[in-house]
This record gives C-alpha cells, structure tokens and sequence, in this order.
C-alpha cells in the first residue's frame, strides 16, 4: 500500500518530524511504500513534495492564525481569508495524493494544532470529498471557529 505522511513541517529536531520518521520505519518494514508532503521538508527528504503554502510560517496562513485568536478580529474576515487559503491548497494536496497514488493518508498535527488553519480545513475538505462528503469553516457559538466535517452514512 502506498502511505501518504502530511505535516505542515517535516524536518529538524521535533516531535512531529520525531514520529513521521516512525511510521516510515515501521510501514516501509511492513512492505508499504511511504510518501511525504510537507511546507518544509529535511535537506535529505528532496525528493518528496515541498508546498511551501502549508508551513505555519507562511506569512497568510500565519496572519490568519494570529486573527483567528484575536478577539478584535472580525470573525467573517477570518472564516473567509480561511477559506480562501484553503481553496488555494486543494488542488496542490490532490496534485501529490494523485501524482503518488495515495491511498492511505496519516495527518500529522494538522487537525490538532492550530498553527496552520486553513491546511486542516484544505485536508478535511480533500477527504470528505473523496467520500462523498463536505467540509466547511464556520464560527463557534461563543466565538471561535469551527471545521464540520460531514460524511455520507455509509
């Protein structure tokens, strides 16, 4: 089977890079074959995609973050600069998902750490549409935001 890792950075001293490097052992062990893809990847790790847009440190994704835990910050402008952003990373995942052949993906961090938004949102979107679903940014009762993800039953 073919495995895709996906993280916002996968290189230096880490935990996140720590664990990928894990599962690679263990599933390349197993007989599975691994790809990478990543806003920063390790000098060795070249021949895996780069998207530069998915590092945390990329200056929209950044701004958006810092706005999303503003409370001054106007929740709509947030929710649709998420949005956008989101919008722009889709077809560079499916382009590396199709490119490779994807057919198992491990999210590493990108659905739990809040550092680079709308890559969690372009993800859950790339998923639920694989299975017929959606996936859509709104705002949280009582502020915040929030990323619903519906799936067909099956």
């Amino acid at each position: 089977m073919r495995i895709g890792l996906v993280s916002t950075r996968l290189a230096g001293v880490d935990g996140v890079s720590f664990e990928v490097a894990k599962w690679e052992l263990v599933l390349n062990r197993l007989g599975h074959e691994t790809r990478l893809c990543a806003g920063e990847l390790a000098p060795e790790r070249r021949d895996q995609r780069l998207i530069p847009e998915m590092h945390f440190t990329y200056p929209p994704a950044h701004a958006v973050s810092v706005a999303a835990f503003n409370p001054k910050a106007d929740p709509e402008s947030v929710r649709t600069e998420v949005e956008r952003l989101a919008v722009e990373l889709i077809p560079k995942i499916g382009s590396w998902l199709d490119d490779e052949a994807i057919e198992l993906l491990i999210v590493e961090n990108a659905w739990a750490i809040p550092m680079q938004i709308p890559l969690g949102l372009a993800l859950a979107r790339r998923v639920a549409e694989a299975h017929g679903g959606t996936a859509t940014a709104a705002n949280a009762e009582g502020g915040g935001a929030r990323i619903e993800l519906r799936l067909p039953a099956a």
